[in-house]
Parts: C-alpha cells; sequence; structure tokens
C-alpha cells in the first residue's frame, strides 16, 4: 500500500467536479466575461496579458448557462506550448477547494464521452474527474485558430 499523497485543487463547475494537481493552477480570480455561443468564450485580460477562456463543460457537449459579468476562473499553466499558450482559464461554478488525494484510496470509474476528460475517480462517495489538460490545451489551439487569433498572450 502506498501513503502517498497528491495536493490536488478541486475545481467545481456546473454538474462536475474536476481534481487538478495544484502546481497546474496559477490563480483562482474573478475577471468580468462577455457571454458568449459556445465552449470557447474569448479573452480576458489577466495581469498584462490575455488569455483564452473555456467553458469545459461545453466542450463536452453539455448545454449550460455561462454567467456574464463578473466571473471565477481558474487560471491554469499551459503545458504544452508554453511560448503559444502560457496560460488559459476555465469558468468555474464555486469555490475551488485544496484536497490532500491518497492516491491508493482512489476509485476508478467511467469518465464518460468527453475526450477532454481523462478519467473520473471516486473520492469519498462523490466522483471527481481528472482533466486531460493536454487535450484541453489542443482543444484551445484548434478554436483560436479557426478565429484567426495568432497570439492568444498580446500585452496590452
Amino acid at each position: 500500500m502506498s501513503d502517498e499523497r497528491i495536493l490536488c485543487a478541486r475545481l467545481p463547475l456546473q454538474g462536475l467536479s474536476l481534481l487538478v494537481p495544484y502546481a497546474c493552477v496559477a490563480e483562482i480570480v474573478n475577471l468580468s466575461l462577455r457571454s458568449n455561443v459556445g465552449a470557447f468564450l474569448g479573452e480576458v485580460d489577466w495581469r498584462g496579458i490575455r488569455i483564452p477562456v473555456l467553458s469545459l463543460e461545453r466542450a463536452c457537449g453539455r448545454e449550460i448557462d455561462v454567467p456574464r459579468g463578473r466571473v471565477r476562473l481558474a487560471v491554469l499553466y499551459g503545458l504544452r506550448d508554453k511560448a503559444r499558450l502560457p496560460y488559459y482559464a476555465v469558468v468555474l461554478d464555486g469555490a475551488p477547494r485544496t484536497e490532500s488525494v491518497q492516491s491508493d484510496l482512489l476509485e476508478d470509474a467511467q469518465a464518460g464521452q468527453c475526450s477532454l476528460l481523462d478519467m473520473a475517480i471516486g473520492m469519498a462517495g462523490q466522483t471527481h474527474h481528472v482533466p486531460d489538460l493536454e487535450a484541453i490545451e489542443g482543444w484551445l489551439d484548434g478554436a483560436l485558430s479557426l478565429i484567426h487569433i495568432s497570439e492568444p498572450t498580446r500585452p496590452y
């Protein structure tokens, strides 16, 4: 039995909960967001750069209403191509929590049909989804290419 503990951020979305390694979260912020159709919600100004914003639920085919105005976002570090996409944000539906997850107590569960969710795990009677961060970044790259944004992190 392993007692390895993984420090994670539990990010609440509409209808699902994500577990993300804490080291992947740059910051939790409240910023203004315009309502958009689709999963790509545009860009926001964060710390002097423009970063893309994603509704992960919509990207997975769920019909949800994304709030407009001031919303809570999880700003995540880019993993694949840090020069092109050093950061991006995911819309949250509530306050995130820090979880110390004991690796040998995690239970495998079905992840569902969304390719952006790597797996689902049962923990304390609840199901939490582990996103495939590289797949999310690939999805964002495709969305940015479609709307002809060549440099998503341009300064003000």
